[in-house]
């Protein structure tokens, strides 16, 4: 297990957690009232993905939920 023995951390500072939030927004502008235009929505999701990804390859440390 690559987390035993560690204290977990608040997921409000996981990388990973922002970049599923950030894609959620790319994702869901539109039900959650933002007009988005044209490529930006692609490019904001995009790099939610990329930040998502980064934050689980460079992960040290389980979460906490509260």
């Amino acid at each position: 297990m690559p987390f035993s023995g560690e204290k977990a951390k608040s997921f409000l500072t996981s990388k990973t957690v922002w970049g599923v939030l950030i894609m959620g927004v790319a994702i869901f502008s539109d039900t959650l009232g933002m007009k988005i235009e044209g490529a930006t929505d692609d490019i904001i999701g995009l790099i939610g993905a990329v930040f998502a990804i980064y934050g689980r390859v460079k992960a040290s440390r389980p979460l906490a939920v509260f």
